[in-house]
């Protein structure tokens, strides 16, 4: 009996140590990841867009293009440090003459934290570039010109109205005096 006591001590103090030395590994290395996303949007048709990490970080997100739509699309960064880390996220102009697409820059601070067993937590601030004023979501408004419909035909337009008017007259005229010769 005795033996047994020993034993059963002996494997509850050995399985407390395994589990209070694993936490204090963990807590010393977090083994730990979080990931951070964005949604950006394009208004006016589909648009691609371009996101890049400054300031030497050496994170890298899943895709430096994405075309996204007014549905938007995510890019995702995946951190296994706490810190500061900073994007940038810009439209790509598309190829349309008719399009005027939208020129904002977007910055996007990613704030990677971490709590007292090394889980890792993530806050996203976005901004607008040259501003300091924070913004709820990415989007990019492009939109159609108003153009003129050219036909291609560089003809007066003046000249052909008076002639229709000439013409009318002449019409009026010869309708005016056929009535009378036929009252005659």
């Amino acid at each position: 009996m005795r033996l047994f006591r020993r034993t059963a001590l002996s494997a509850v103090m050995t399985v407390l140590c395994f589990f209070i030395f694993g936490v204090a590994v963990n807590a010393a290395n977090p083994s730990y990841q979080v990931t951070g996303s964005v949604l950006v949007k394009v208004s006016g048709g589909y648009g691609e867009v371009e996101m890049y990490a400054v300031d030497g970080n050496p994170y890298k997100p899943d895709s430096d293009r994405k075309a996204a739509n007014i549905d938007g699309n995510r890019f995702y960064v995946t951190f296994d440090e706490p810190g500061n880390y900073g994007y940038r996220i810009y439209q790509i102009p598309g190829s349309d003459p008719a399009m005027v697409y939208d020129t904002k820059v977007y910055d996007i601070l990613f704030c990677i934290t971490t709590d007292s067993i090394g889980q890792l937590s993530v806050k996203t601030v976005i901004t607008e570039t040259n501003h300091e004023n924070k913004v709820d979501e990415i989007l990019f408004r492009n939109y159609r010109k108003f153009t003129s419909v050219n036909t291609g035909d560089e003809s007066d337009l003046g000249f052909f109205a008076n002639l229709f008017s000439v013409s009318a007259g002449i019409i009026t005229i010869a309708i005016v005096i056929l009535q009378q010769n036929r009252r005659k």
